[in-house]
């Protein structure tokens, strides 16, 4: 089975982190940016939108990262097991003790 995509799933594959500044936060003080711009026809697919801070966001804007002077933590990716990303929902974190032992893509 294939992951859906949807926001709560960004949220989960980037650990409810700003995939900027590294914030951690409630699902309701989270974006979702869209890494290459929406208004320059960047895709809504896994590999284009992260997880992302209010702050970060609003600096962003309708820039690339590289364009506003900012680094991306990981680049958002495709979830590929479908089965180890339904466990890690669970997970309170990715340093829970037992998550240490689930190969996650």
């Amino acid at each position: 089975d294939e992951v859906p995509f949807n926001r709560e799933n960004i949220l989960i594959r980037d650990d409810y982190t700003c995939q900027y500044c590294g914030k951690r936060l409630p699902e309701s003080e989270l974006t979702l940016d869209h890494v290459y711009p929406k208004s320059r026809k960047g895709p809504d697919m896994w590999e284009n939108i992260v997880a992302c801070c209010k702050e970060c966001n609003q600096y962003k804007a309708d820039r690339t990262p590289k364009e506003a002077g900012m680094k991306l933590l990981r680049r958002p990716y495709r979830p590929q097991d479908y089965l180890v990303f339904e466990l890690k929902k669970y997970a309170k974190s990715d340093s829970d003790y037992w998550f240490r032992f689930l190969k996650v893509s």
